[in-house]
């Protein structure tokens, strides 16, 4: 479990003995958990870094849950892959290497490397990184910064490398109305209305890359994009928002806010 911090402390979060841990990010309308574990069995998924998001207990930014472990279905295999997570796969690899149905290699180590909390010891901001595409021939270092700000939620994703690459932002949205709102070459924009009986919702991601593609998909007949499963051998509709941008070390802003 998380521990409560004390005031723009530094010190190390601590990680529960059975990974995989999370960071908890909360105020009276907001919540993020990131997944920082400190891997010491077999991940169930290749997840570092994912961030699951609530608005006043709505849930928004999602897992997409685990489906079935023995299918043909499109979907049964997808869903452990962190391209389907909420987070940054880079050239299409995934940061782990699945060599059978319930093992991949190598795991990455995940360091978090500053955090802030206020005057109750409440988590106001978390940095962390992963070296999963230390792998690749031209290295990357991923660092995602999840921060609670005055209107709302943002999450920043730094990459990092000397060669450039293709970065692919993922989030799986819970929200049965998503409509684009407008935005320029690099800020775009979109209206999110939750579940139940929330307000409508924004998220807005701009990035200091060259935007490559941006494209939304919801319960994809062909494949697992657009799909959560919220129960075991189940999966409903979702919407599946992919931003991708290219350049060396670049950055890319998603921020949630009630519009």
């Amino acid at each position: 479990t998380t521990q409560p911090l004390h005031h723009s402390t530094t010190q190390p979060l601590h990680h529960s003995t059975t990974p995989p841990a999370k960071a908890v990010i909360a105020d009276e309308d907001w919540r993020a958990v990131v997944q920082v574990p400190d891997f010491r069995h077999r991940p169930a998924h290749a997840d570092p870094l994912h961030v699951d998001i609530w608005y006043r207990g709505l849930r928004l930014a999602v897992d997409p849950g685990t489906f079935s472990y023995n299918s043909d279905k499109p979907y049964a295999d997808a869903f452990k892959q962190a391209a389907y997570h909420n987070t940054v796969v880079v050239d299409g690899r995934e940061p782990m290497e699945w060599i059978s149905p319930f093992l991949a290699v190598p795991w990455p180590k995940i360091a978090i490397t500053d955090q802030k909390a206020d005057d109750h010891g409440h988590l106001r901001e978390l940095t962390a990184q992963h070296d999963g595409y230390q792998m690749l021939p031209k290295a990357v270092t991923h660092r995602r910064t999840v921060q609670l700000e005055k209107d709302g939620l943002t999450v920043i994703d730094h990459l990092s490398s000397n060669e450039s690459h293709r970065y692919s932002l993922h989030w799986l949205l819970d929200a049965p109305e998503i409509s684009k709102g407008g935005g320029d070459g690099s800020a775009l924009r979109w209206l999110l209305t939750p579940r139940g009986d929330g307000p409508q919702l924004g998220l807005e991601i701009s990035t200091t890359g060259a935007v490559v593609d941006c494209d939304f998909v919801r319960a994809d007949p062909n494949s697992a994009r657009g799909w959560q499963s919220r129960y075991y051998n189940s999966v409903e509709p979702a919407g599946s928002l992919r931003f991708t941008c290219t350049g060396n070390s670049v950055e890319i802003v998603s921020r949630f806010f009630k519009s």
